[in-house]
């Protein structure tokens, strides 16, 4: 397994790995930070993005990162490129540490269309 993007979930215990719709909700938190974040460095790649961090309060060691993420810590809101409220608190819902708490696909799309200066376009 790839802990890119994993949910804390999925870091615990690699035999009884259950990929769902929450893990891949937490997966869309992950990779809508890291676009929203273009400053990020080219090898954070490379490692999980939950670490993603050469700004990392975590640091480089990715066994201690993964610990963190476990705790239910993740990284900081960055203050550039500028993060707007609805987007900073979709991605926190969507990194819940419980996976019950974090919303559907459906519930995403439908928060998104409706931010602030969105269409506003129902998809169908």
């Amino acid at each position: 397994m790839s802990k890119n993007f994993a949910a804390p979930e999925l870091l615990y215990d690699e035999d009884g790995i259950r990929y769902t719709e929450k893990t891949d909700i937490y997966a869309f938190g992950c990779l809508y930070y890291e676009v929203r974040n273009p400053s990020v460095e080219p090898q954070s790649r490379y490692l999980c993005v939950q670490i993603h961090f050469n700004s990392l309060p975590f640091g480089s060691n990715t066994f201690y990162a993964v610990q963190q993420v476990k705790e239910g810590k993740r990284p900081p809101r960055k203050p550039n490129p500028p993060l707007g409220d609805e987007a900073w608190n979709l991605i926190g819902r969507c990194w819940d540490q419980d996976p019950g708490r974090r919303p559907t696909i459906d519930e995403v799309v439908e928060i998104m269309i409706f931010w602030p200066g969105s269409s506003g376009v129902e998809l169908d």
